[in-house]
Formats: C-alpha cells, sequence, structure tokens
C-alpha cells in the first residue's frame, strides 16, 4: 500500500463521510417543516472528496430536506451548547403565543451570569425588540426576561426540555434560557434538527436574517449586531441565502454555530459546529463545509449544486 492509499483509507476512517449519504428518514419526518419535505436525498457526485479537516469537537452537515447526512464528525457527543440554547428558547416562547407589543422592564435576575450586561436593569422595550435581540445578537438578558414575563424562568426551562423531548431531541437538556450554563447540552446531529424546526418559525428566520436591530428604550437606543458574522459573507448573496443560524460561545463549551443556508437550486443545507477553538475559526470550518456540500452534492430534479459554474 502507497503511502497516498494509505492517508486516503486512514480519513475514511476518521471523517466518517458517506460515499451515499444516509437518510436519518423516522426522526426528520416527525418534524414541522414549511415546505413539503423532498424524499430524494442528494447523490455524491465528488467520490474522492471525503469533507472539510475541523478542529472543532464534533460537527455535521445535513441536507435539511431529505434528513441526508452528507459529513458529520462525532455528531452524537453530547456536548455543551452554549447560547444555541436560544433556539429552544425562542419556539418554546412562541408556543406560548406571546404579546409582542407587550412591554418588558428588565430587572436584576434578568442580568448574566457571564459576560457584560448590553440591556441595563430599569430598562423598558417592547416583546418585539427582546426577542429580536435575543436571536439577532445573542443577547443573555433578553432571554431571561422572555422566560420571566411569560410563566417564570423555572416553569419555562422545563417547557423547554418538555420541547426538545416531544420533538425527539433526547439528548437535549437545559437549565436555563440564556444558555449560559454548563449543563445546557446537546449533540450536533440534534441541534441540526432544532435549527430545521426553528426554521418553521417565520418569526424566528425573520429576525435571524437581519444584521443589526435598534431597541429603542426609555433612557436611549440600544443598537444590537448579529453575531453572525456570514451575513456578511458571499454565503448570503447572489444565489445563496442564509436562511438561519445561531451562534453560541462558553469558557467550557468552546466555539458553537449552527447554520442553515440555501443553494442555488433551492436545497438547503445545515451545519452545526461544536467546541470550536476561535472566534473566527467557526465561521471559517462551516462556510468551508458549507461549500463543499453544495459542491461536492447534486440534488436530483434540482440541477448541479456545483458553485464552480
Amino acid at each position: 500500500m502507497t503511502a497516498a492509499t494509505f492517508l486516503v483509507v486512514l480519513s475514511a476512517f476518521t471523517l466518517r463521510t458517506m460515499q451515499q449519504p444516509s437518510t436519518l428518514s423516522t426522526a426528520w419526518n416527525k418534524l414541522p417543516v414549511s415546505r413539503p419535505a423532498l424524499s430524494t436525498a442528494p447523490v455524491k457526485r465528488k467520490e474522492g472528496s471525503l469533507g472539510i479537516d475541523i478542529a472543532a469537537t464534533s460537527a455535521i452537515v445535513i441536507d435539511a430536506d431529505s434528513g441526508a447526512v452528507l459529513f458529520e464528525k462525532n455528531a452524537d457527543a453530547v456536548v455543551q451548547v452554549a447560547s444555541l440554547t436560544k433556539l429552544l428558547t425562542a419556539m418554546t416562547f412562541l408556543d406560548l403565543k406571546p404579546d409582542f407589543s407587550q412591554t418588558v422592564t428588565i430587572v436584576p435576575s434578568d442580568d448574566p451570569k457571564l459576560g457584560r450586561t448590553i440591556l441595563p436593569t430599569s430598562e423598558r422595550f417592547t416583546t418585539q425588540e427582546i426577542f429580536d435581540a435575543m436571536l439577532i445578537g445573542s443577547v443573555n438578558e433578553s432571554a431571561n426576561a422572555l422566560a420571566r414575563v411569560t410563566v417564570g424562568t423555572e416553569e419555562f426551562v422545563k417547557k423547554m426540555n418538555e420541547k426538545a423531548q416531544v420533538l425527539g431531541l433526547k439528548h437535549l437538556s437545559f437549565t436555563d434560557p440564556s444558555g449560559e450554563g454548563s449543563r445546557n447540552v446537546g449533540t450536533a446531529r440534534e441541534m441540526a434538527q432544532a435549527l430545521k424546526f426553528a426554521a418553521a418559525y417565520p418569526e424566528v428566520t425573520k429576525a435571524m436574517q437581519r444584521s443589526s436591530v435598534t431597541l429603542h428604550g426609555v433612557k436611549k437606543p440600544y443598537q444590537i449586531n448579529s453575531t453572525d458574522l456570514l451575513l456578511a459573507s458571499d454565503l448570503n448573496r447572489g444565489a445563496l441565502k442564509i436562511l438561519a443560524a445561531k451562534t453560541g460561545t462558553l469558557p467550557e463549551a468552546g466555539y458553537c454555530y449552527a447554520l442553515m443556508t440555501q443553494g442555488k437550486d433551492g436545497q438547503r443545507v445545515i451545519v452545526v459546529l461544536l467546541g470550536g477553538e476561535t472566534h473566527f475559526g467557526r465561521f471559517q470550518d462551516v462556510k468551508a463545509m458549507t461549500y463543499w456540500a453544495f459542491d461536492t452534492f447534486e440534488w436530483p430534479g434540482r440541477g448541479q449544486a456545483s458553485l464552480a459554474r
């Protein structure tokens, strides 16, 4: 066996990338979607392409419509998910049918346990502004405030965990609505499902596609910029469009990122990375995995997915 052949074989074992993608039909068919799911999985047209070499703890690339897994690395490892928690927070909050015109006052208990405070105590905002700030800027006090003013924080977190179980996301578990807790955990595979489920809520995708939001407080306006750096990238222009994304960072969790991108033929690819080593590195890795998926696979009936032409 030549050295080159040995490296190819070794990579095949290290990076579990299927030559023809596997389809998790049972789990994914349980998820409500905003349009009918396609039954045809994408077909790998570049057989020698094994995926992207990443240093993150775990990652997965999935075709959103068929549920086919295009690439995975330790995708079932249960790890901390940081602010990706807010995907469940958003869904749980929306399920409670909130009044978005309601005024919310920030109180001391809303202040984040980690990181700097963005929305000061005693400021008042509409529920819509608080919700948008949570998803656009990953503002922790927004998540805490939304949980508190609906059913109370303890009951809200209970509902978050019940939501995860109803969706069949058995490894997701939460102790707070903001993602600050080290016991907020999940897997890359199930966080990909959570992003798809969250993207079925128009309120979520509308917020996540914005680069900023201005909150009109009593004291002054507060501009909240998106934590998703790829909104300004070439993944979100021309024939490509970012549909939904969420970042998360904790010292124990590393740098996390979940992204859903629509390709030029309408195909949707979800990439989740957990435990990334650096802030900018997570965006580079997820961007590379997204491009790899569009370039390596084709979607029958939708034309070539290659970005090269």
